[in-house]
Formats: structure tokens, sequence, C-alpha cells
């Protein structure tokens, strides 16, 4: 007996996070877990972006990085919710996000590709232990955690220079 096809499928784009200490073939693991669960539901993947470690916009469970995987494909509607449960079943995601492409009218092949974020995952640096201070309860706190710059001194220099230049012509005008 030849198995049905369903007919109404929805477009679907997840993105989901994946804890840092995960190691690379784990995240391909869990991927493909992922999509052997929207296959056998009668799902198609469209495509799939793995952007690799990259830094958080805010700590998720004391994470300041983690792997971003974001994959487009077809579902019948009743199984989303099914996919949301085995997703948060999964200790190793940290956060998901579940969009559906026709309630917003984008069509799969109309989705361009986005470059994953230029902040890659760099060990921490020297220049951040200088910046912690003790507290009364002689536990160290970082002060400064935004990342040391990556431009020269030389164009700093010169990028000074020229803002004091600025600086005078608006007192002279004055």
């Amino acid at each position: 007996m030849e198995e049905k096809k369903p007919t109404n499928l929805t477009n679907y784009e997840i993105t989901f996070i994946v804890a840092p200490d995960v190691t690379d073939l784990e995240v391909q693991k869990l991927v493909t877990k992922i999509h052997d669960s929207i296959t056998k539901k009668g799902g198609n993947i469209f495509s799939n972006d793995i952007w690799g470690k990259q830094r958080l916009a805010y700590p998720i469970q004391k994470h300041e990085f983690g792997h971003y995987i974001t994959t487009v494909f077809t579902l019948p509607p009743q199984f989303s919710d099914t996919l949301i449960a085995e997703l948060r079943l999964m200790p190793e995601v940290l956060r998901y996000l579940l969009i559906s492409l026709d309630k917003e009218k984008i069509k799969p092949g109309e989705l361009k590709r986005i470059e994953p974020f230029k902040e890659q995952y760099t060990p921490r640096t020297t220049a951040t232990s200088a910046a912690r201070t003790k507290t009364p309860r002689g536990t160290s706190v970082s002060r400064d955690k935004t990342p040391v710059a990556a431009t020269p001194k030389k164009d700093e220099a010169t990028r000074m220079k020229e803002l004091d230049k600025k600086l005078e012509d608006i007192l002279k005008e004055e």
C-alpha cells in the first residue's frame, strides 16, 4: 500500500540555538534528528544553514555563545506543535523560533541567504581580565564585557585629529 502524502503543507522557517559546549559533530547529529522528525511527519526540507558558533545578543542559561542553525521546510500544520514539543525536550537547544512563512506571505524560494554575524567565537583576551575588580565578598566581577576593538591605533589617532579639527571649526563659527 502506498503512503499518501499530505496535500496541505505549510512552509516554515525554524532558527534554533544550540549550547556552545556541544561539538560540531553533535550539532550535525542534532540537525539530522530534527530533519528526520520533520520528514517522518510528512514534511520536506527546503534548505539548511548552519551559521556556526556566534555570540548571543544576551546570555542564555549563562552561555554567551551558541551554534545558530536555520532550516526552511514544509510540514502539515497539525504537526508544528509536535515539533515544538520535541525541541523543548532537547536540553542542548537553548532557544528556537518557528515562523510560518505562509502567514507572512513569503515563499521559500524568495528567501535571501543572510550572512552570519561578523563576531565569531574567540577566546577571551587578557584585556578583559584587567577590568575585573573585587567585590566586598571577595569574588571577581567583570566591569567591562565589551569586546576589545580591533582597529589599529593609527586609524584611531587619525580619527581623533579629524574630530578635533571639526570641533575647532564649530567653535570658530560661534
